[in-house]
């Protein structure tokens, strides 16, 4: 999704039954302290099945063996090395949560439902960079580019897009930056450093989500930003399909805002809180018809989770 849009619409479906289970893989069961199963004992095509899911490998044995598709399941808590000699570390070091574990993931990878999520929608899944591609993109290398050039200003961007499918067929797609340097205002290009929910349930009815990256840094041979990011707690609804009953329309704007935010569509039994990017709770509340005076908030990211009986959800909106 594109952040510098002026509209950000929260949909939350409010009406679904307080039964539906949830599954979630936190990939907490395997072990990997201070290391990583990459799919070596297993070459040449395997699953790590974590939940209600099957999370595709692929390890190849030419060259003396490399991953080189799908996820790896990983415990390194490194946040300072660079270079591809840190394939399997995530920038926060550790999982969401403080969690011990999590996984990274390659370009074009694949989880597969399994089990009573078949055929069901996906309610989410935590998503952070790596420290790999974190440092290519501060820094540059002998490879990729530093986001922004040598002056700032260059629109870099770097991009993950995940696809719903069933039965082959696509479904929807939702859009997530790891990084984002297209701001006019310079100070509010980000890349991704901690943990983030992504909202998968307007993916629809799946059997398989796939996730692709893309990132404005390419030649003949494609992405040169490396192509890996973290995964974690992905959390699929099972049981019978959902049912959404009347749907809440939570409307964020403008966006990015300066002076005044306006926020519609809060109904009954449904909380709003503002945090920081240090995690402080700027505001919290059900309702401000006038809008809410940021003028005087330090300018950069905020994120917002709305809260009722059967929901919870995030976004974030940019003050500059």
């Amino acid at each position: 999704m594109n952040y510098k849009s002026i509209l950000f619409t929260l949909i939350l479906a409010i009406g679904l039954a307080k039964t539906q289970a949830q599954t979630v893989s936190d990939f907490e069961s395997f072990a990997v302290t201070d290391t990583f199963l990459n799919g070596s004992i297993n070459p040449l095509g395997y699953n790590f099945i974590d939940g209600n899911v099957a999370f595709e490998n692929y390890y190849d044995t030419s060259f003396g063996g490399y991953w080189s598709g799908g996820f790896a399941i990983s415990g390194v808590k490194d946040s300072t090395t660079a270079g591809s000699g840190n394939l399997y570390g995530c920038f926060p070091a550790e999982g969401q949560g403080g969690s011990a574990n999590y996984a990274m993931s390659n370009n074009y990878s694949k989880a597969i439902l399994q089990g009573n999520a078949s055929g069901k929608k996906v309610d989410g899944v935590h998503i952070t960079n790596g420290t790999f591609a974190v440092r290519s993109m501060e820094n540059g290398d002998n490879f990729a580019k530093k986001f922004g050039g040598p002056s700032g200003n260059d629109p870099d961007w770097f991009k993950l897009e995940i696809f719903g499918q069933t039965g082959g067929q696509f479904t929807d797609t939702v859009e997530f930056y790891l990084a984002d340097y297209r701001f006019s205002d310079n100070s509010l290009d980000y890349i991704v450093r901690d943990w983030q929910w992504v909202d998968l349930k307007t993916l629809g009815d799946v059997d398989t989500v796939l996730f692709y990256l893309s990132s404005s840094d390419t030649n003949s041979w494609g992405i040169k930003t490396p192509a890996f990011f973290a995964i974690d707690n992905f959390t699929t609804l099972d049981g019978l399909s959902l049912k959404e009953g009347s749907e809440q329309i939570v409307s964020v704007y403008p966006n990015p805002v300066s002076k005044t935010l306006f926020i519609n569509g809060l109904k009954e039994n449904t909380n709003l809180e503002i945090i920081d990017v240090c995690g402080k709770n700027v505001w919290s509340g059900s309702s401000f018809e006038n809008g809410l005076d940021v003028s005087n908030w330090e300018k950069g990211m905020y994120f917002f989770k709305a809260n009722s009986i059967n929901f919870t959800s995030t976004g974030r909106f940019i003050v500059q």
